[in-house]
Parts: structure tokens; sequence; C-alpha cells
């Protein structure tokens, strides 16, 4: 069994050789799909994936980290996000950068958060 709460450890390798692989792997995604959202003026990069690619690469051996996982879980959070956005009367609304941070967004954001967090702590 793998203890998912123990420190990330590649055999053979030193603490900074490890942070320097997260670095260089963490961007490199990161950076690929930076370049296809504006290659594309698709929207491929957002926040969470941040979160995703750190977890992939610091603890590759976590439940969480595996690909199916990760999957579900941006795929459960973008329906909890849409229907927060519909049911809070936003969707379809201008981004947040022209309109600004109005109530409807934070109840939205609240929604999208909370509906999410309960789903994925049920599907575990």
């Amino acid at each position: 069994m793998i203890n998912e709460h123990a420190a990330p450890h590649v055999p053979g390798s030193t603490r900074l050789q490890e942070a320097w692989l997260s670095l260089l792997f963490g961007g490199l995604v990161i950076g690929t799909m930076s370049a296809l959202a504006r290659l594309s003026n698709a929207p491929f990069i957002f926040p969470s994936l941040g979160a995703t690619a750190f977890l992939v690469f610091y603890r590759p051996n976590a439940s969480a980290a595996s690909p199916r996982n990760a999957l579900q879980a941006h795929s459960v959070g973008v329906l909890c996000g849409l229907c927060a956005l519909s049911v809070c009367g936003l969707y379809g609304a201008p981004p947040v950068i022209l309109e600004g941070v109005t109530w409807a967004r934070t109840a939205a954001t609240a929604l999208s958060l909370g509906v999410t967090s309960g789903v994925l702590t049920y599907l575990r």
C-alpha cells in the first residue's frame, strides 16, 4: 500500500533534484497549455490546472494525482461551475475582468466550490 502522506521521493535523488524536476516539468506542462490557449484563443489555462500539475509532479503516487481522478475532478468542477453560473443568472455574462466582482459572482463562486467539494467527497 502506498503511503500518500509520506514525503515524495525518487530513489537516488536529492530534495533539490526533485524540486528542479517539479519546476521543469510543471513549467513545461503549464507552458504548453498556455501556448495552446494562445494559439487557439481558447481557455486551456485556468487556476486549478496549476494545483493539479503540482500534485501530479509532487505526489505522483497519490490517488488524487491519477489521471482518472484529475479528469473526474476537473469535469465535476466545470459542470458545477456552469450550473452555479446558470443558477446565479450569469451564464453568458461578460467576464469578471470586464464586469467586475458582483454579489452574484461571489455567490456563484461559493456555490460552485461548495457543490464541487461535496460531490467529489461523495464520489471518493
